[in-house]
């Protein structure tokens, strides 16, 4: 991920970003695969956007999972490459409605999944819900802490926060865009996370579970609220119906008691 940010925030030329559309996006997850496209935004060459194109048709990742969206990464290139891409906009459009029936297949059905099983996936390696938010002693910071998030969120609530996370902002945990000078290389970089901490000098950014970047105030050209949530839209894909339910479970479960928490990780290595 961090090396996708490099990528995506460097000046590539054009034969460059050929390389990468071709080669490497067609191999990226879904995890370095928004990272990667940075490198693609204000482009205006045709072969690079056809090239572009050509691999968001088969790539890891949904057309409707793409930061700020399919139409404004495309907004600089030629007609020609806007055109190129209408399957792909036609498969956002079926996506968001296919999201829409599955939150009114589901909804019916909140209330019959298994604690255990869901407590097992929110802190397993896959899902990995624990590396961005903390429930008791665990967890990570760059989201909500969830430990009493069962008492305060309906489950149709939870459901819409894991299949629309762009739909609403926890107050605190927006995403931010910030543009800022490059102290190693000039020029401008854009970061985007969640503000951790501010002061009269500097901004520090919650970029991911496990890296922060402090930027300073007078290296700042522009900051504001992104598009997009930190927490990408289509995690619910990675999961079956019956382990959406399970997670759901666990999340309606959370009230603050002790015995749904997660023993901490040195206890149980004493143990």
């Amino acid at each position: 991920l961090s090396a996708g940010k490099v990528i995506g925030g460097a000046k590539l030329t054009n034969d460059q970003l050929r390389v990468l559309a071709e080669q490497y996006l067609p191999n990226a997850d879904a995890l370095t695969y928004p990272a990667l496209l940075d490198a693609f935004k204000n482009g205006g060459d045709d072969a690079v956007g056809q090239a572009l194109v050509k691999s968001l048709s088969t790539a890891a990742i949904q057309p409707s999972m793409i930061p700020g969206g399919l139409d404004a990464l495309l907004a600089s290139y030629p007609d020609a490459v806007k055109q190129a891409a209408a399957p792909l906009r036609a498969q956002v459009e079926a996506e968001e409605k296919a999201r829409l029936e599955k939150l009114a297949t589901i909804e019916p059905l909140i209330g019959h999944g298994d604690v255990g099983r869901g407590r097992q996936l929110f802190f397993n390696e896959k899902i990995a819900c624990f590396t961005c938010h903390t429930v008791g002693p665990e967890g990570g910071t760059v989201g909500p802490d969830l430990t009493t998030i069962g008492a305060i969120r309906s489950g149709h609530d939870l459901l819409e926060a894991i299949l629309f996370p762009n739909a609403s902002f926890v107050p605190g945990y927006e995403s931010m865009r910030i543009s800022a000078k490059d102290p190693d290389f000039g020029g401008d970089v854009e970061y985007v996370g969640v503000i951790g901490e501010q002061t009269p000098d500097a901004v520090v950014l919650r970029q991911n579970a496990k890296e922060t970047v402090r930027i300073s105030r007078t290296d700042i050209s522009a900051m504001d609220q992104a598009p997009n949530s930190i927490m990408p839209q289509g995690l619910d894909t990675g999961m079956t119906q019956e382990q959406l339910l399970d997670l759901l479970a666990f999340l309606q479960s959370l009230n603050n008691e002790q015995w749904l928490l997660p023993e901490p990780r040195e206890t149980a290595a004493a143990k």
